[in-house]
């Protein structure tokens, strides 16, 4: 019998398989540990449904549990005396107080008409009516520029003494001054009081020069009650000798309750110009004889600049 050739071709390829099977000896003939998704991956088919199903429980129960909560808010809304019928009558009585409010307005406007219309006999017997009417227009914004220079005109031929008189004057000189600086009594006195603007000048000389016109006391956005004392800084030591228009208000409200006038105050309205501002004049009775001279004064001027009051 012949024996069968030999094939080199092979040997390469058995030794590398002898070099795995003394591999596989040396390491005990453990066989390669798998991941722990294929060892696991039976259950992907079994927990994905199981997944959904509970999944799409939980958003059925959270959609019943948000519709029962949102019907239980609407009924709440709804009831009887709930928010929405509240605010449903709100409603209605705010358009009601409106109309009241409008209708009011319009009364008052045609009184006052009426009262610029009234002859001096007329006006002489209608002084408490007109302060009260003047008072409401104030009150309700009622701008009637109009009736204005009848108004004043009757007040300068009026008797000083007559009942009502004082009360007519005050609620004029109020009421006026709002038509003319619109701008004060839309922000007075919430801010301007707080936002006062004051330029006090230095009376100082140096040595060896002759004291010239001192600049003005300029206040803006002001709030000056003439019934009180005012800041020491306002009244300079050379004060007695300024011109009228050494203190400038500009757009301030000034307040008069037909009191006493400290002497620094009265000083300082002699020797003032008021621009645009609103005399805020309340009182029934006459005045002292300082205030009465700046109503006095007020009263006959007619423009939005006042200069020199009480000279």
């Amino acid at each position: 019998m012949h024996e069968m050739a030999r094939d080199s071709r092979f040997d390469d390829l058995n030794r590398r398989v002898a070099a795995i099977e003394g591999l596989a000896t040396t390491s005990g003939g453990a066989a390669p540990r798998e991941n722990w998704l294929r060892r696991n991956a039976f259950w992907f088919p079994i927990l994905t449904p199981l997944i959904t199903v509970g999944l799409l429980i939980v958003g059925l129960v959270s959609g019943l549990f948000n519709s029962a909560f949102d019907s239980r808010i609407s009924t709440k809304l709804n009831e009887t005396n709930g928010p929405n019928l509240r605010i449903q009558q709100l409603s209605t009585d705010l358009a009601s107080a409106n109309g009241e409010i409008k209708a009011i307005r319009e009364l008052w406007q045609e009184q006052l008409k009426k009262t610029g219309e009234l002859n001096p006999r007329e006006f002489k017997d209608a002084l408490l009516q007109t302060a009260n009417t003047l008072k409401a227009a104030s009150a309700l914004k009622i701008s009637a520029p109009d009736i204005l220079p009848s108004i004043q005109k009757n007040l300068l031929a009026a008797d000083s003494r007559a009942p009502g008189y004082w009360g007519a004057v005050s609620q004029f000189l109020t009421y006026r001054s709002e038509q003319q600086a619109p701008f004060v009594i839309r922000y007075l006195p919430s801010i301007l009081a707080e936002s006062c603007n004051t330029q006090v000048p230095s009376v100082f000389t140096p040595p060896g020069q002759t004291l010239k016109e001192p600049a003005p006391v300029q206040l803006e956005h002001c709030v000056f009650d003439i019934g009180r004392d005012i800041p020491p800084y306002w009244v300079t030591l050379k004060a007695v000798d300024y011109g009228v228009g050494a203190f400038q208000f500009h757009k301030c409200l000034v307040r008069y309750g037909g009191g006493p006038i400290p002497a620094d105050v009265f000083k300082v309205l002699t020797l003032a110009t008021f621009d645009e501002c609103v005399f805020a004049f309340s009182f029934d009775a006459p005045p002292p004889q300082k205030g009465e001279q700046i109503s006095r004064a007020l009263l006959a001027s007619t423009a939005t600049t006042v200069k020199g009051l009480a000279k």
